[in-house]
């Protein structure tokens, strides 16, 4: 959801995909194919992620830090994002649609 608002580059491909699968462990390689980066992008910016404290490495796998405020607001606006999201997928189930009995229906097939 943080790709439609922020734009598609790496670092909130990287953050989107976490946001998504929050309380899981990955390896870099697993971090850069779920973002669909390379690995190589993930490189240049992933050690600016744990200073900042956005991640945290545990047992040589990434995390999310969810101590960090920066994370927590984040995912905040992710599920800010889905809501609104969901609102308006429901606002279209109550637009006037045109209603066929069942031996109407029959007729049009």
């Amino acid at each position: 959801m943080l790709i439609e608002i922020l734009g598609k580059c790496p670092q909130i491909k990287v953050l989107d995909y976490l946001l998504a699968n929050p309380f899981e462990s990955y390896t870099k390689q697993q971090i850069a194919i779920g973002a669909e980066i390379s690995r190589s992008t993930l490189d240049k910016f992933i050690d600016k992620l744990l200073e900042n404290k956005i991640l945290i490495l545990k047992n040589s796998k990434y995390e999310l830090n969810f101590n960090s405020e920066i994370v927590k607001k984040l995912d905040a606006l992710q599920e800010y994002l889905a809501k609104k999201e969901l609102e308006k997928q429901s606002s279209y189930e109550t637009e006037e649609f045109i209603k066929y009995s069942d031996e109407e229906l029959d007729k049009l097939f």
